[in-house]
């Protein structure tokens, strides 16, 4: 609910007070507690927070695929010159 007030354009402090009203509207009455919600608090500067409109995971796919290969080709190569030598 946070986040969809913050891509709406809405400064943080705003876009948490609309979550948690949202919260409120929609929660079941036994989770309307506000042991629940009242302990979401906003830290820092309301205006200061910009949220991308996508992000990309792909990026954290390249360096366990990298690390994979190489170590594919570390073996391979280890392999090969113990054959040489032997």
């Amino acid at each position: 609910l946070f986040y969809e007030e913050i891509q709406k354009g809405n400064a943080a402090d705003e876009a948490l007070r609309l979550a948690k009203l949202r919260y409120l509207e929609t929660a079941h009455p036994s989770e309307r507690d506000p042991r629940f919600w009242a302990g979401l608090v906003l830290f820092g500067e309301p205006d200061g927070f910009r949220m991308d409109e996508r992000t990309d995971n792909r990026r954290w796919l390249i360096f366990p695929i990298v690390l994979l290969l190489s170590g594919v080709m570390a073996l391979r190569f280890r392999r090969r010159n113990r054959r040489k030598l032997f």
